[in-house]
């Protein structure tokens, strides 16, 4: 909508005296989407998207805002805490694999709606709350593989209707609470295996319709 009203603007313009389309061209420019302000030091900038991966960074770099991207891979965060990501209202995709991450807060991720790719994979994450992922509605793509999940919180994909894809292969995880995928059903795509599952429930997989790739692979599985 924002290039619709600039084409129109611009369109306008050049019908009028030099002098005007001078004057007010730049405030017509002012209608474009706004580029993120300024590169962090050591970072790599291309657009909106944001890469600063393999800096040994403990925590993600402060005032950011308008981007759409951001990988923050390979560095050495412990810890995901509220507010971490205020600003980035506008991100649809967030890389925060090979860190130490061991603790995720509840509302870690507030305020990322728009997110649509997520990954978590190789750290070191033993649980994740219930309200997780509540933030992010619009979730196609979960990547929690190589972590230390030991057990999964019975509501902890509530509301996820357009997840396609769950990556969580090589945790400890021991069993699948019933009906935690209800509400993915548009899941496509899930991986469990190299867990430490024994058994599973007649439930566990209730509502994925639409599920044509199961890895249940290299767990302790008897019935």
């Amino acid at each position: 909508m924002d290039f619709l009203l600039l084409g129109l603007c611009l369109y306008w313009l050049l019908r009028r005296p030099s002098g005007v389309v001078l004057c007010l061209l730049g405030a017509c420019f002012q209608m474009l989407p706004a580029a993120p302000s300024g590169c962090p030091q050591l970072c790599r900038c291309e657009g909106r998207l944001l890469y600063c991966e393999a800096l040994n960074l403990t925590e993600a770099p402060h005032n950011l805002s308008g981007l759409l991207g951001l990988s923050l891979r390979y560095n050495s965060l412990s810890e995901l805490r509220a507010g971490q990501f205020t600003g980035l209202m506008q991100l649809t995709w967030l890389y925060l694999d090979h860190n130490h991450i061991c603790s995720v807060q509840g509302d870690a991720f507030q305020k990322l709606r728009r997110v649509k790719e997520l990954t978590l994979s190789s750290n070191q994450i033993t649980q994740l709350p219930n309200t997780t992922f509540r933030p992010m509605p619009n979730l196609r793509s979960v990547d929690l593989s190589y972590n230390k999940l030991q057990a999964l919180a019975p509501d902890l994909f509530h509301g996820l209707r357009k997840l396609t894809t769950l990556h969580m292969r090589a945790n400890a995880i021991q069993f699948v609470p019933v009906r935690i995928f209800q509400d993915c059903r548009s899941l496509k795509f899930l991986d469990i295996g190299y867990n430490q599952l024994k058994s599973l429930a007649r439930n566990s997989f209730a509502g994925l319709f639409k599920l044509t790739e199961l890895h249940l692979e290299h767990n302790d599985l008897v019935k």
